[in-house]
């Protein structure tokens, strides 16, 4: 078992009177031959199918990214899941009218 940390997580160096500052120690369980795996077949994916993605993996995606890293944690993001096939068609539209020179 992986000896855990009793360092202040407020704190990088605990015995100097540096500024503190978070710090958080990375996980020491990591399987890194999975997460190698994750890393090297992330991937942008522009074709898709009309598969329902099932509400579980839709709301387990949406979770994790909202953990993504982004500047100074500012979260500039805003996610819409749009499921009726019609406003689909329509952002759609808006989307090619916008993109037409």
């Amino acid at each position: 078992m992986p000896k855990q940390s009793t360092q202040d997580p407020l704190s990088n160096h605990p015995e100097s009177n540096e500024k503190k500052r978070y710090f958080e120690p990375a996980p020491q369980d990591i399987d890194v031959d999975n997460f190698r795996k994750v890393v090297e077949s992330r991937r942008s994916v522009r074709k898709f199918t009309d598969k329902a993605i099932p509400a579980e993996v839709l709301d387990d995606c949406l979770d994790l990214a909202l953990l993504a890293p982004n500047s100074s944690n500012l979260q500039p993001w805003t996610f819409y899941v749009v499921q009726n096939p019609s406003k689909k068609k329509a952002l759609v539209n808006i989307r090619q009218a916008i993109s037409m020179p």
